[in-house]
């Protein structure tokens, strides 16, 4: 009896904590790709300097150990973040180009687009890409180069877009980097203090050029 007694008190108790834990609430799933976008945009207001661990941990809503244990160091999940920042635009090329008649036209309506984009009051005008190399171009080599290797790749697909549809190999590349020349330009003239109505007019015309350049090789 007193082994029954001892027992049942046993798997009372049990029962008891088992209940107290189903009740206690579960803490919140780690979003990867959430924390990702988080630090993207804090890092492309503040850049990579001026972004201390703290500011990572309020933006991130994360412990320091839980940072590092996830993404390394601050350098490593900034290169994350600028390869986020990179693969986002390329989507955006691609949605483009799923919805265009031609490769050439998508293009055209990504550059009109980089008005619309400045509407939604992104954390910096200027591309990201852009800022880092210049931030970080000489300070940090690794960081520098990744920038580097994005805005060359980003590049690419802009000639690769305009080979499809007819333009020679090296025309294409040409016209490329005059694109790349006016993106970045265009990112940071938006810097100033001007009217939305402006920055359209400008990525029009930026779009315009576009298609006249390739009119003349095609």
């Amino acid at each position: 009896m007193l082994l029954s007694k001892h027992s049942s008190n046993y798997e009372n108790g049990l029962e008891s904590r088992n209940l107290t834990v189903s009740l206690m609430p579960r803490p919140a799933k780690f979003d990867r790709d959430t924390a990702i976008g988080n630090a993207v945009q804090l890092f492309w207001q503040r850049g990579f300097s001026a972004t201390s661990m703290k500011d990572l941990e309020s933006a991130l809503n994360m412990r320091p150990g839980s940072i590092y244990a996830s993404f390394g160091s601050k350098e490593q999940l900034f290169g994350m973040a600028l390869e986020s920042y990179a693969e986002v635009s390329l989507a955006k090329l691609a949605d483009q180009i799923a919805n265009e008649p031609s490769a050439i036209q998508a293009l055209a309506s990504y550059l009109r687009g980089m008005a619309d984009e400045q509407a939604e009051i992104p954390p910096a005008q200027a591309c990201m890409l852009v800022k880092t190399l210049l931030e970080l171009g000489h300070q940090n080599s690794e960081l520098g180069a990744r920038a580097e290797a994005l805005l060359a790749q980003m590049e690419s697909t802009f000639a690769t877009i305009l080979q499809r549809d007819g333009i020679p190999e090296a025309e294409a590349q040409r016209i490329a980097s005059r694109l790349q020349v006016g993106i970045m330009g265009l990112r940071s003239y938006f810097q100033r203090d001007i009217s939305a109505a402006q920055k359209a007019e400008l990525a029009n015309a930026l779009a315009d050029d576009l298609l006249y350049w390739a009119q003349a090789y095609r």
